[in-house]
């Protein structure tokens, strides 16, 4: 019996797994509280999480040195989205666990999305692409990452997620928006410096420089990334990233 097979006789058979479902505690990711309700999808969308959770866990294990990293890496932060949408699109939980509210996998969904792009960015630059497509590339890593962050922002995430991330988080999507928003100006830049565009690509660059000084005050004050338990793998210390990236525009 294959997996579709299963899921299919778990639908069939679902109003009467609600009437004889045992109560197996569940315990919220983020405040160790204990979830219990008899129903069925609490269940599955349980075991959605923790497989979205271990995809997760081993994309940020791959250190990306190469290709190959990047691909593995790319796959799991993938299939860790996945798993995620898949609760929104399958089950509602509100008003059952907290960790598992819309707003809340949605927000967890796009920073996976985030580091999927990442992987790609980077075998863009690694593969040197032209420029036009790595600014593309980088350009909807950026957005992804704002996205995120106004994802984070909304009251009903706040409510749900403890104090001690929901700053924190924001402001790692915020500066990796504005760092991947530099890089996009200053690829976009080398395309218009490769059409002999030059005045377009000094104004490009002008705005690489800019955005890259808005990364760096954005990070001022904050804790290192491993400090701290951010769902999203660094590939590489951001902070570190952030200050090589503007010595170089800078020069």
């Amino acid at each position: 019996m294959n997996a579709c097979e299963i899921f299919t006789i778990t639908f069939r058979r679902r109003p009467i797994l609600r009437l004889i479902m045992p109560v197996f505690p569940r315990c919220d990711a983020f405040t160790g509280g204990i979830i219990e309700a008899p129903d069925i999808r609490l269940e599955e969308a349980s075991t959605l999480y923790n497989v979205a959770a271990l995809h997760s866990i081993l994309g940020v294990k791959e250190r990306r040195p190469d290709a190959d990293s990047m691909k593995v890496a790319c796959t799991h932060f993938q299939c860790a989205a996945w798993a995620l949408d898949a609760i929104n699109e399958r089950h509602c939980m509100v008003g059952i666990s907290p960790d598992l509210t819309t707003e809340l996998i949605r927000a967890l969904s796009m920073i996976m999305t985030a580091q999927a792009q990442e992987c790609i960015v980077e075998k863009s630059v690694l593969d040197d692409r032209p420029a036009n497509i790595t600014a593309k590339l980088t350009q909807y890593l950026s957005q992804t990452y704002e996205n995120a962050s106004a994802e984070l922002s909304l009251p009903s995430v706040i409510a749900n997620l403890p104090a001690k991330y929901q700053k924190d988080w924001r402001r790692r999507c915020q500066v990796k928006g504005v760092y991947y928003g530099s890089l996009a100006a200053y690829y976009s830049g080398q395309n218009e410096e490769n059409n002999k565009m030059y005045g377009r690509a000094i104004a490009w660059f002008q705005v690489a420089v800019q955005r890259i000084g808005e990364a760096e005050k954005l990070m001022k004050d904050m804790k290192d990334l491993a400090e701290q338990p951010f769902p999203v793998s660094p590939g590489g210390p951001l902070r570190n990233n952030i200050q090589h990236v503007s010595s170089v525009f800078q020069t």
